[in-house]
């Protein structure tokens, strides 16, 4: 447990600012989201849907169990850097396309400003996990250079309600 603990801390310090919250799961029996950092990544396009019941109807749809989603503004400095270098880069790209219907939601927009309010997020980027049902998984602020540390901060936000389950 003290391991699971320095490792959430570790990864919230790499963050600018970062929170890290989980909430309650329920039921799953995937707890191996990375086989390995090692494997070179495939080529992926990833799909951003623009609002959140879209991505959950599809994460539905395709029987997956996760949703990502990134609310961001175009005036935010680290946001507008997430989505130029960390979403490229091609091991992101890998993890969120093989785990994840992916949602990106402006924060001007009334769907970003009712996230951030009622999950009690107060910075944005917020990032999100969800279940394909919409129930909150865990969630994150801040940004992060590393695409390492970005994996890391999201696969522990849904692996710890994994084995909580």
């Amino acid at each position: 447990m003290q391991k699971q603990i320095a490792a959430a801390l570790l990864l919230a310090v790499s963050f600018f600012g970062a929170t890290v919250t989980q909430t309650p799961a329920r039921n799953s029996s995937d707890n191996n989201l990375i086989a390995s950092n090692n494997a070179k990544p495939k080529k992926v396009k990833l799909k951003w849907y623009k609002d959140m019941n879209s991505a959950l109807a599809e994460a539905r749809n395709e029987g997956r169990e996760f949703v990502f989603a990134h609310v961001g503004a175009k005036w935010c400095g680290p946001c507008r850097f997430m989505e130029k270098s960390i979403f490229p880069d091609p091991r992101v790209k890998q993890f969120l396309a093989e785990h994840y219907v992916n949602c990106v939601i402006d924060d001007d927009s009334a769907e970003g400003k009712a996230m951030t309010h009622n999950f009690g997020m107060r910075g944005i980027p917020a990032l999100f996990v969800f279940d394909n049902n919409g129930n909150l998984r865990g969630k994150m602020s801040g940004s992060t250079a590393n695409p390492d540390v970005f994996i890391q901060a999201v696969q522990l936000m849904t692996e710890r309600q994994l084995n909580r389950s």
